[in-house]
């Protein structure tokens, strides 16, 4: 009896501390030491932004804001003393928002250019020069302000006044990036230091409203207590940005079960977020991650390539069976083989049941091949009703070796200890149609058919292979074609890997005029799925084996395609060929 580790256990894959934000106490290997030069060089970045700055903080005291003005232009002047934390937040909303200066031409470029070359400088001169305090005090006024637009003509450019937001105003402002940097500071902060800080941040939210307490709760995460008296406020106050903010600092099912009530959809989460809510919430957010990965469409392919693979890790039936209900996703098929090897018994259960009710071809053809591969477990965990899906057909007796070319007895490979590839996971030569000898009621032994399957795999685009000929002279052509097929249908259950694309390479090798008629309704819809370079080859693989001298299949392509691509390379194949 084969044993298996704990499928039920939750463990934290290797590399999502790195991806979620940093929390003090678990991820604290992001921090790296503060550099003595730091504000030097902070100086000589806000040169070129000076002018702009100014105009801005000018236009910023004639509206009003004298005290927020003027602290700005002191650190401006001096970052190395001013001891002003607001002064340092409206410095860096006014860079946050001054695309115009750095000709980085959108907001969204801005960001990037800022996260590389700028959040950095700010947030560790703010630790060096002033300490831990100042640059926590500072992100979070950041919080607290916004930049209006106004363009001036007599300037002939927009300034950036600022504000003090509106309380029911509960937008990010220039406040996360900057923010996520503090935190990570915040991670190796002296004790003493972070104590001030939390001692700080306790006084500022007996006395400020809403929006700042979700800031407090990011930057200091550890606070439980704080996240939990903010998972309290009525719903009507969140919108998405403070429920994202909370998201990555709950860390309990409970806090999770507000998370869900909120209603923000996982794919709005950045990746910081999202790493965040798996690592310390673990198993109780699978709900959230299936939930909008079964919303998800076939257009975005971005998040179902992102998000397939999470769900490998969670060790619950329902992320198993999402996978398995989005098999026509390559993204979902690649995780599901792997969550089928990483949780085998749970794999048995749910693939055989749901088999036996859907009989999807995919589903069955896993769980053929995951029955082969634990036969003790079919006994114990396949479901009744599937039993009957892994019955196989009466088997021709095996040929004589004697009667096989020597080819398949022996092949060259053995003799020269050369290493050879092995049948991808998705193909069992156990599960494929027995080849019958020419003329009699034989067939090829299994390990001759496990021969000429890596002669298949070694034979490459060119459908030249000697032994393979030799093999088609003494096997039935028919019985030899529907093996090919049944390889080439194989890789397409498992969706078209291409590294395994001699599957499709196979049918000119061993394929019939029926295998041809076969292939041609599926090139005509290949480059409608996405597949256009499989078409085109499939067309090579079409022209091997169009044995009519008016290529009907090649011509019937190039007559129907609604894809002018494929209309135009099988006719020039045509031609190639000599046809007219």
């Amino acid at each position: 009896m084969v044993l298996y580790d704990d499928e039920d256990r939750w463990v934290v894959p290797d590399g999502w501390w790195v991806k979620a934000e940093p929390f003090r106490g678990m991820n604290d290997s992001r921090t790296r030491g503060l550099e003595a030069d730091v504000t030097a060089r902070l100086r000589e970045f806000l040169e070129r932004y000076r002018p702009q700055i100014v105009r801005s903080l000018t236009m910023t005291s004639e509206q009003g804001e004298t005290e927020l003005a003027a602290a700005g232009l002191a650190f401006l002047d001096a970052p190395h003393s001013c001891d002003s934390p607001m002064g340092a937040a409206a410095v860096w909303v006014l860079v946050a928002r001054d695309y115009d200066t750095c000709h980085c031409g959108s907001m969204v470029r801005h960001s990037a250019h800022l996260d590389e070359s700028a959040r950095d400088l700010f947030v560790d001169s703010w630790a060096f020069e002033h300490g831990y305090l100042f640059a926590a005090e500072a992100a979070l006024l950041c919080y607290d302000l916004e930049d209006d637009t106004k363009y001036v003509p007599a300037a002939g450019r927009q300034l950036y006044p600022l504000r003090h937001k509106v309380e029911h105003d509960n937008a990010y402002g220039r406040f996360w990036g900057l923010a996520s940097q503090v935190r990570s500071r915040l991670l190796t902060a002296p004790e003493s230091e972070y104590r001030a800080v939390v001692q700080r941040f306790t006084g500022m939210r007996s006395e400020s409203g809403f929006r700042l307490r979700i800031a407090t709760s990011y930057l200091l995460p550890e606070r439980q207590d704080w996240v939990d008296a903010d998972l309290s406020i009525p719903e009507e106050k969140y919108r998405s940005q403070a429920v994202a903010l909370l998201t990555t600092a709950m860390t309990t099912p409970e806090q999770f079960a507000h998370r869900l009530a909120l209603d923000t959809r996982w794919s709005y989460l950045g990746d910081e977020a999202r790493f965040s809510l798996l690592t310390l919430v673990g198993v109780a957010a699978t709900p959230i991650v299936v939930r909008d990965f079964l919303a998800l469409g076939d257009w975005h392919a971005r998040a179902i390539r992102e998000t397939a693979p999470l769900l490998v890790h969670f060790p619950t039936d329902e992320a198993y069976l999402a996978l398995l209900g989005r098999t026509h996703w390559k993204p979902a098929a690649a995780a599901l083989t792997k969550a089928t090897a990483r949780y085998p018994r749970r794999a048995m259960r749910l693939l055989s049941a749901h088999a036996a009710e859907h009989a999807n071809p995919a589903v069955v053809q896993l769980f053929r091949l995951h029955a082969l591969a634990h036969p003790d477990l079919i006994e114990t965990h396949v479901h009744p009703d599937a039993r009957s899906l892994l019955e196989t057909e009466a088997k021709l007796p095996e040929a004589d070796t004697n009667d096989l070319p020597a080819i398949l007895v022996t092949p060259p490979w053995q003799l020269s200890r050369a290493r050879v590839p092995k049948p991808p996971y998705w193909l069992s030569p156990a599960l494929l149609p027995q080849i019958r000898m020419r003329g009699n009621d034989a067939a090829l032994p299994q390990s001759a058919t496990q021969h000429l399957l890596t002669m298949l795999i070694m034979s490459g685009r060119d459908h030249d292979s000697t032994g393979i000929r030799l093999v088609a002279d003494a096997t039935d052509a028919s019985s030899l074609a529907e093996f090919g097929w049944a390889v080439f249908d194989a890789w397409q259950l498992a969706g078209h890997p291409g590294k395994d694309i001699w599957a499709l390479h196979s049918l000119a090798l061993l394929g019939d005029d029926d295998t041809a008629a076969r292939l041609v309704p599926l090139i005509l819809a290949w480059p409608g799925e996405s597949g256009h370079a499989r078409a085109a080859l499939a067309l090579d693989v079409l022209a091997a084996i169009d044995s009519a001298p008016e290529f009907p299949n090649l011509n019937s392509i190039a007559r129907k395609s609604k894809f002018k691509g494929l209309r135009r390379a099988a006719e020039q194949k045509v031609r190639d060929l000599g046809g007219i």
